[in-house]
């Protein structure tokens, strides 16, 4: 599974929107991007088939997973947090 980093990624609520935050938040999971029918997805735990498949069913379309170190997640997820926030008020 590649290896990314969402740093010079726009993270869109249109994408991460798609799943609870909660779920985005105990899963380890941040979907960042579409591609046509398809979404990609970091993952926390590259290991989960359990959780790639509940992810695109949940999701209702082909994902493509990659790998996002801790650190960045956290971050990702700070500026998910943040948008859920703003869009809530």
């Amino acid at each position: 599974m590649p290896v990314i980093s969402l740093n010079g990624f726009d993270l869109q609520p249109a994408v991460f929107r798609e799943l609870p935050l909660d779920y985005l938040t105990f899963q380890g999971v941040i979907p960042f991007e579409k591609m046509g029918d398809e979404t990609l997805v970091t993952l926390l735990n590259p290991f989960s088939d359990r959780l790639r498949q509940e992810v695109a069913a949940a999701l209702g379309c082909r994902c493509h997973f990659y790998l996002i170190p801790p650190a960045d997640f956290d971050v990702a997820l700070e500026v998910v947090k943040n948008r859920y926030a703003a869009e809530s008020k």
